[in-house]
């Protein structure tokens, strides 16, 4: 699905998975939902921002919060819903999504993302620098035809 996509390549998660059946009762769920890894973590309890605040007060450094496998729902904009939607979905699920170190979606459809993509992250730089690059590597269209004619010195 698109939002899969979305998901792994503009959003960075991890470990995705489709799951089509419950994963209390076996039974096949009204719609597929996904399940995965975020980069960050989404979602804090008020109780444990508390706890988290005075250890990093008491011992002065600051405590990495490691993200935990999310549920999420795929719909559409155009889409109502209703309270027993949400329920006939969500009540077939976990709190907790399995697998939540990403290591223990045997038998599922897993999508990994790889260790390393073809071009590193271009975030925060100028939309317009792999084209410049490339340009500075092997020359313009217009360059290279002007070199071809002989138009052009090769300096």
């Amino acid at each position: 699905t698109q939002i899969l996509h979305d998901l792994q390549h503009q959003h960075d998660w991890t470990f995705l998975t489709i799951h089509k059946r419950s994963t209390l009762t076996d039974n096949p769920l009204p719609r597929p939902i996904i399940s995965g890894l975020p980069p960050r973590r989404a979602y804090i309890h008020p109780d444990e921002q508390i706890e988290i605040l005075k250890a990093e007060h008491e011992s002065g450094v600051s405590i990495k919060h490691e993200p935990e496998r999310e549920w999420v729902l795929p719909s559409q904009i155009q889409e109502t819903w209703s309270l027993a939607k949400f329920t006939a979905v969500f009540d077939a699920l976990d709190t907790v999504p399995p697998g939540d170190s990403g290591k223990e979606n045997e038998g599922k459809e897993v999508i990994k993302k790889p260790k390393t993509s073809r071009y590193p992250s271009l975030k925060g730089t100028d939309p317009k620098f792999r084209r410049n690059h490339r340009h500075a590597l092997h020359g313009t269209m217009k360059a290279l035809k002007e070199l071809k004619e002989g138009k052009r010195d090769t300096a």
